[in-house]
C-alpha cells in the first residue's frame, strides 16, 4: 500500500496533548533573555518556517510564537490559506505551552478562526479541531471516566465536558468539514504541500474532499468512539454491505439509530464512492473500496461474512 499523506498537525497533536492538557505554563527558566530577540519575517515561507524550527529546537516558545504570528499575518494578507492553516496549528502549539488553561484557550482561538474563515480553509480547520478534541478526550479518559455529563457542566468550558459531549463535538466538526463538497472536490490536494508530509497525494487523495472524507471516516469507524448505543442500535446485517460498488452506493440502510457511527460510516463511504466512480483514478477508487470492505468485514454480524468478503474481493 502506498504511503498516504498526513498533515503536519499529527505531530502537533502529540505535542499538544503532552503539554497543554496539563494546563500548566512553561517553566520560567525556559524563557531566557534570548526570547527578546526581534524576529523578522523572511521574504518566503520556507525561510520563515526554518526560523520557527530553529527557535523551537532552542526551546524558545515565546519567540517561536512571535515568528508564527508574523507568518500568519503575512499569509492572511496574501490569502495563502495553506500557510494560514499551518500558522494556526503552530500558534496553538505555543499558546498551549505558554498560557494557563492552554487547552481551553487553544480551542477558543480555533473556534474564532473557524468563524472568520472561508472555504476551504474553514473545513480544514474544522477537521483539525475535531482531531484535537478527540485526542484530548482519549488522553484524558482517566479524568473523564467518573465524570457525569451534568456535573459542573459549563457549555463554554471544555474542561467540564464529559466523554460523550467531547465525542459529539468531534462528530459535529468532522461532518461540518465536509460541507460545501463541490468546493472541496474542485480543490486539488497537491496545493496543500505546505501542511503535508511526503506521500502520494495525486493517486490516493487527489482532492481536498478525498482527504477530509477519509479523515472523517477514520474517526467514525473507530470502535473506541462508540460510547453508548440504544436498544435499537444499527447492525451491519445486510449482505448488501459487501455488494459491488454500483449496488452498494444505491442501497438504502434504514435505521432508527441515525446517530450510529457505523451508519454514518456507511453513508460517508457511499458519498465518497459516488464521487470516485465518476473519475478515471482507479487507484483512489480501489483504496476506498478496500477500506470499505475491511470495515464491513470487521463489523458484520452475518455468519457467512467470510464468504461474502472473499467474493467481494474477487469482484473488486
Amino acid at each position: 500500500m502506498k504511503k498516504i499523506l498526513n498533515l503536519t498537525f499529527a505531530l502537533f497533536v502529540f505535542a499538544l496533548i503532552t503539554t497543554a492538557f496539563t494546563c500548566s505554563k512553561t517553566p520560567t527558566e525556559n524563557l531566557t533573555n534570548k526570547e527578546q530577540i526581534p524576529i523578522m519575517i523572511a521574504d518566503n515561507y520556507p525561510d520563515a518556517w526554518r526560523v520557527v524550527d530553529s527557535l523551537d529546537r532552542e526551546r524558545l516558545p515565546k519567540s517561536s510564537l512571535e515568528q508564527v504570528e508574523k507568518i500568519y499575518k503575512k499569509a492572511r494578507l496574501e490569502n495563502n490559506y495553506p500557510q494560514v492553516v499551518k500558522a494556526v496549528i503552530y500558534r496553538s502549539k505555543y499558546v498551549s505551552q505558554l498560557e494557563e488553561e492552554g487547552m481551553a484557550k487553544v480551542i477558543a482561538n480555533w473556534e474564532e478562526e473557524i468563524k472568520g474563515a472561508d472555504s476551504p480553509t474553514k473545513q480544514i480547520l474544522q477537521s483539525v479541531l475535531a482531531q484535537v478534541v478527540d485526542s484530548y478526550r482519549q488522553n484524558n479518559s482517566w479524568r473523564l471516566r467518573n465524570r457525569t455529563e451534568t456535573q459542573d457542566f459549563d457549555n463554554q468550558d471544555i474542561k467540564t465536558w464529559g466523554s460523550e459531549q467531547l465525542t459529539d463535538y468531534s462528530l459535529t466538526l468532522y461532518l461540518a468539514s465536509l460541507e460545501k463538497p463541490d468546493v472541496l472536490k474542485a480543490q486539488p490536494f497537491n496545493e496543500f504541500k505546505a501542511i503535508t508530509t511526503n506521500g502520494n497525494a495525486e493517486t490516493l487523495r487527489p482532492t481536498l474532499y478525498d482527504f477530509l472524507a477519509h479523515r472523517a471516516i477514520d474517526f467514525f469507524m473507530n470502535e473506541r468512539n462508540y460510547l453508548t448505543q440504544p436498544a435499537y442500535k444499527f447492525e451491519l446485517d445486510n449482505p448488501a454491505i459487501f455488494a459491488y460498488t454500483n449496488e452498494f452506493i444505491n442501497t438504502k440502510f434504514p435505521t432508527k439509530d441515525e446517530t450510529s457511527f457505523k451508519k454514518i460510516t456507511l453513508d460517508l463511504f457511499q458519498d465518497l464512492l459516488r464521487f470516485r466512480m465518476g473519475k478515471e483514478n482507479t487507484d483512489a477508487l480501489a483504496d476506498v473500496e478496500l477500506k470499505r470492505l475491511n470495515f464491513v468485514y470487521n463489523n458484520a454480524v452475518m455468519t457467512d461474512k467470510d464468504d461474502l468478503y472473499l467474493s467481494a474481493l474477487e469482484k473488486l
